[in-house]
């Protein structure tokens, strides 16, 4: 969401914007044996803007937040291999993980024509 507000007679608005993302612990795979913590992820901007231009500061991931978001042990054949003979496993049992990129920060600015 955001809120814009007027910038006294000067025809700028302030701009203000924040969104957030939560999601729950929850399973990664099929047999409900590995699972991801909760995290959230927020993001920030405030600037000002008028009919033809804006421009603003950004924050993304502010809380700077690096929990794991997914896991995945490869292929799902791989997967269902490894529960049953470690030996059948084309891949390590292991897996991989995503998470989110650290905190960025930045300037962006936009003219219209």
């Amino acid at each position: 969401g955001g809120w814009y507000p007027p910038l006294g007679g000067t025809g700028l608005s302030g701009l203000f914007e924040a969104d957030a993302e939560y999601e729950d612990a929850r399973f990664t795979d099929e047999f409900n044996d590995r699972m991801v913590d909760s995290y959230w992820l927020m993001n920030l901007r405030a600037g000002v803007e008028s009919d033809r231009w804006d421009a603003l500061i950004y924050v993304n991931n502010a809380l700077d937040n690096d929990t794991i978001q997914s896991w995945s042990s490869g292929t799902a054949v791989v997967a269902t291999a490894e529960r049953f003979d470690q030996n059948l496993a084309i891949f390590p049992p292991d897996g991989f993980s995503i998470a989110p990129p650290p905190r960025q920060w930045g300037v962006r600015a936009n003219v219209r024509f």
